[in-house]
């Protein structure tokens, strides 16, 4: 009997792992560990480069854009889940023509006329490539189905500045902050005046909702972004100015909420500064500037501005410090530094990475027609909670742009190796080449742009590169790559809708209704506190979508690496743009791995985000069936081995009965 029972437990053992593996095999083609080919994914045909991203048909799984490679047409392509590739829109190219035949130069996706649907931005010049600061010319298509687009409608075109999404008025509709071409030289607002209709005016140029007078010359390209700088979950405004003498220096103006912005800070960014990105580097729960500064071609550095603010409140600690059940307070005293004797800045020279290479910064006219700058890309691949860079370095001495080689640098914490003594002692970050596994992008040298992305939302950042294409100097080739690093840590995904209605969208002029997924909200601000296997709280912060300028694709959610922990995610503070008393949720307790989707309507003349919504879906969904099919199967092997088991003790009994009925009987006799 005993050897019968281990039997069975051993065939019940088998059947766990067998499950086991169909679980994980269900999830991963990829046996081995580091980054893999995916192929085209369905993009075999075109030529283009991807210039947008978003959930055109609100199916909650990542779409893209492409500009071809003459850089007149837009094409659709969705992701179809279950062949797992991009598939054509019936249409396509859903922008055929601009309608004053421009060439594109960017194009963003988000929700102009405030109706829940994605609409197209279009923006682009005659002569792009011309020397001469040619007017930018600015059109809006409104989305109709998630799959077509109505004709263009002509707004007040910009002078060649990128104009900046932003909320002007706290309304969390899309406004443009620029410089119109009427008006040269003067800061003005695209204000937003849609009323939901595909035929509505988006824009009219209105006087800037800031407070003092705006000194600030804007660069051609620029580092502009809307994003939260001083801890409040209230987005704010980050402008690039230059000087006569070419020296790029910023401003900072802090969303007052009440009244407007006002200017908070302003100083000089090191020579050679490059494009600004934003992001957590230390995990402290603030965010950071981490840029490319290269005083020569040949000299370039990434660099880390830290942003100094109050620390997290500790066990015992009450004062000047920031309470973790209220992470959404301001520090009017936040600081940046750029004095590399000092821990709060931090350098690292190119060279000391990868020798005899320096960095891609900007891709030549030959490449595009165009400014088209190239910012670091920061995202979490291992998911421990410190992001990452992806960056392109290219030989020293080659023609710009014309031997990019992507590298993914991991974020590290400082040693005396790396860094200084105060820096080491600070906790701060540096990076280092990552190499066991990344034999892909080893082998790639002609790339032209590279960005992180969930592709297939399974809650892995992936990287697509744009490589060149042979049909011309402004046609691309897409490489997808998978990242399967098997990382032994936990992820959360989150987006914020913009509020236009609540769980279903009512079209005018139509009796179907839409989903809000496809809104592409600029804004968002989170923060959230979580525990790490040691007890350790641990803060972090991350901004959605800053920026959306000089054709740079960014993916319309935000993903935080939460590293290994074994709790919840305590509190997430989930910030909108709305100038109310209360702008901002408190979401606690949320299992990791999952997503989470925050839809933020309110009714006219509500200011209080009560009614705001809340949908949580876990992470990966393929697997579920798989561990449902196991649970059965171990369900019916125990069930067979009780029934057996059960089966058996009563012939045993029945045996035990006769046999004392017997002797009973004969003892009678």
């Amino acid at each position: 009997m005993i050897d019968r029972m281990r039997h069975f437990f051993n065939l019940l053992k088998l059947l766990m792992i067998l499950g086991s593996s169909i679980v994980k095999g269900s999830k991963n083609k990829f046996k081995a560990e580091g980054l893999f080919d995916l192929g085209k994914l369905g993009l075999d045909g075109v030529d283009g480069m991807i210039i947008a991203l978003g959930d055109s048909n609100a199916d909650q799984f990542r779409d893209i854009f492409t500009l071809s490679s003459d850089q007149r047409s837009v094409s659709l392509y969705l992701w179809d889940r279950d062949i797992s590739e991009f598939v054509s829109v019936p249409k396509n190219p859903v922008i055929s023509r601009t309608v004053e035949d421009f060439i594109i130069t960017n194009v963003i996706a988000t929700d102009v006329n405030y109706d829940g649907r994605l609409d197209l931005l279009v923006m682009g010049s005659v002569d792009p490539s011309s020397s001469l600061n040619s007017d930018l010319k600015m059109e809006v298509w409104y989305g109709i189905d998630g799959t077509s687009f109505r004709p263009g409608i002509k707004i007040p075109s910009s002078l060649s500045p990128h104009p900046l999404v932003f909320d002007a008025e706290g309304t969390m509709a899309v406004d443009l902050l620029g410089l119109p071409s009427s008006l040269p030289g003067i800061l003005k607002v695209w204000r937003n005046q849609a009323d939901a209709t595909q035929d509505s005016v988006p824009f009219a140029i209105k006087d800037i909702p800031f407070h003092e007078p705006v000194d600030c010359k804007l660069p051609n390209p620029h580092s502009n972004a809307f994003i939260d700088l001083d801890g409040d979950c209230l987005a704010d405004v980050f402008l690039t100015c230059e000087a006569e003498n070419g020296r790029i220096s910023f401003q900072i103006w802090s969303n007052t909420k009440s009244h407007g912005y006002s200017l908070a800070r302003s100083g000089v960014l090191p020579l050679g500064t490059k494009q600004v990105s934003f992001t957590d580097i230390d995990r402290d729960g603030t965010i950071d500037m981490v840029f490319v500064a290269c005083p020569s071609d040949d000299e370039c550095s990434i660099n880390v501005a830290y942003n100094q603010q109050i620390p997290l409140c500790t066990s015992g600690q009450r004062s000047n410090c920031r309470d973790p059940e209220n992470l959404c307070t301001a520090d009017p005293n936040f600081q940046f530094s750029f004095d590399s004797t000092q821990p709060s800045f931090t350098s690292l020279p190119i060279k000391n990475l990868f020798p005899d290479f320096t960095i891609m910064t900007e891709l030549s006219p030959t490449d595009f027609r165009g400014r088209s700058p190239i910012s670091l890309q920061a995202g979490d691949y291992n998911m421990d909670g410190f992001p990452d860079l992806l960056v392109i370095i290219e030989p020293i001495g080659s023609r710009r742009g014309s031997h990019g080689a992507p590298r993914l640098l991991e974020s590290v914490q400082c040693d005396e190796k790396h860094c200084t003594e105060s820096q080491t002692s600070a906790k701060r970050r540096t990076f280092v080449p990552l190499s066991q596994g990344a034999e892909i992008l080893n082998s790639i040298n002609d790339a032209k742009g590279a960005f992180f992305m969930d592709i297939g939302e399974d809650g892995t950042l992936d990287l697509v590169v744009q490589r060149a294409n042979k049909n011309g100097p402004t046609s691309r080739s897409l490489a997808f790559i998978k990242n399967n690093y098997f990382n032994d840590a936990f992820f959360l995904k989150a987006i914020m809708l913009n509020g236009a209605c609540s769980s279903r969208c009512a079209t005018r002029g139509n009796s179907t209704e839409h989903r809000p997924y496809g809104v592409n909200y600029a804004g968002a601000s989170y923060k959230f506190t979580i525990q790490d296997t040691y007890g350790k709280r641990r803060a972090a912060a991350v901004g959605q979508i800053p920026f959306s300028t000089y054709a740079s694709p960014m993916t319309p959610y935000c993903f935080f690496g939460l590293g290994r922990t074994n709790n919840y995610v305590e509190n997430l503070f989930v910030g909108s743009t709305r100038r109310q008393s209360a702008h901002f949720i408190n979401v606690e307790g949320l299992l990791p791995n999952s997503q989470l989707v925050i839809i933020p309507y309110q009714e006219t003349g509500q200011n209080s985000p009560v009614s705001w919504k809340k949908e949580l879906y876990l992470h990966p969904g393929d697997w579920i069936p798989w561990v449902t099919a196991t649970l059965v199967a171990a369900t019916l092997v125990l069930a067979i081995i009780v029934g057996v088991l059960h089966i058996n003790e009563k012939r045993e009994d029945e045996r035990e009965r006769r046999r004392k009925a017997h002797t009973i009987n004969f003892d009678a006799l």
